[in-house]
């Protein structure tokens, strides 16, 4: 996280300079050291991919940095590299929890994972485990668009066990919900 802040404020530092050059000279410096940096930053996969548009960044780590805090001073490295960190951690652990879900849910229905597997070998033609190659498979975005029957399933996994529920209650008194199920007193439920 150290690093990528560093890294960022090269590459914004670089893009301010190169914007207006004192002189011609400079504009070739800090435009290199900028796609030095924006080079270390594309191999860093835990950081969006840096877009220039209208003269400032526009990912997310660039527009914390480019905004103040509570004091209206600028965000402090300690401060950006604690929201790195966050970024890194909930993505992470949400995404995890979401595929680890699909997948168990997807073995508890083998029929749907059949179908499943279908709809990848017609879109992304023989996968690894079909033949003695064992290699990866990259899909393009649009055939990952094509995947409409995986994508339902993988929102159904979601609806069913949300990675961040949107509302948590606790229940007062033992009650029951409109399907019949009894939600004892004290109970909590996530949605």
């Amino acid at each position: 996280a150290v690093a990528i802040v560093r890294q960022r404020r090269q590459l914004l530092a670089g893009h301010r300079a190169a914007a207006s050059p004192k002189t011609p000279g400079a504009a070739a410096g800090t435009a290199s050291l900028a796609r030095g940096a924006a080079d270390a930053l594309a191999a860093d996969t835990s950081v969006t991919t840096h877009q220039e548009v209208g003269g400032s960044a526009q990912d997310l780590l660039s527009l914390f940095m480019e905004s103040k805090g509570a004091d209206g001073q600028p965000l402090n490295d300690k401060q950006l590299i604690d929201t790195v960190i966050n970024f890194i951690i909930a993505g992470r652990d949400t995404t995890a929890q979401a595929l680890s879900w699909t997948l168990y849910e997807l073995l508890q229905h083998p029929e749907v994972e059949q179908q499943v597997l279908q709809e990848l070998r017609a879109v992304l033609g023989p996968l690894p485990a079909d033949s003695s190659s064992r290699q990866a498979v990259h899909p393009s975005y649009d055939q990952i668009r094509q995947l409409r029957f995986t994508r339902a399933c993988f929102l159904e996994a979601l609806r069913l066990h949300p990675s961040v529920p949107e509302d948590i209650k606790f229940a007062v008194r033992t009650g029951t919900l409109p399907d019949g199920s009894v939600i004892p007193a004290g109970c909590r439920l996530l949605y």
